[in-house]
């Protein structure tokens, strides 16, 4: 006999195999995609120096910024991109008073500091192809 999960899924019949679950366990009706990790690209990102330190404000300790707006993957329910989406950002530029979370739009934050609204995707996706780390993901 079939778990009670599976049963109810394969009665209504939708093929939910190699779908990801989510973090937490199964969750009956609600069915995320996977979202890539790499704990050793996180590191290696927050080692790098600030992307604007060309500005001269940087404060604080560098940590890897997952984009708003990725470059590849999903984002959105409360749900940071991928690991792949990650540049490197000083306390100052991420979290501070004139960072991009208290912005809350990132486009126009990138354009301010360097004139393009594209900016962290660029830059990300360059990032993960040089990492050390890089990986083909499905």
């Amino acid at each position: 006999m079939l778990p009670r999960t599976t049963a109810k899924r394969a009665s209504s019949g939708i093929d939910y195999s190699g779908l990801a679950i989510p973090k937490g366990g199964r969750k009956v009706g609600r069915i995320k995609p996977g979202r890539y990790e790499n704990a050793n690209h996180r590191k290696d990102v927050a080692g790098m120096i600030c992307c604007l330190w060309q500005l001269g404000e940087c404060k604080g300790p560098v940590s890897g910024h997952h984009l708003l707006i990725p470059w590849v993957g999903i984002r959105g329910g409360s749900r940071r991109s991928d690991d792949r989406n990650l540049v490197p950002f000083c306390h100052h530029h991420h979290v501070g008073d004139d960072g991009v979370h208290k912005r809350g739009d990132e486009e126009a934050f990138f354009r301010e500091k360097t004139g393009y609204p594209e900016y962290g995707r660029i830059l990300s996706e360059r990032i993960w192809r040089d990492s050390p780390f890089w990986e083909p993901v499905p």
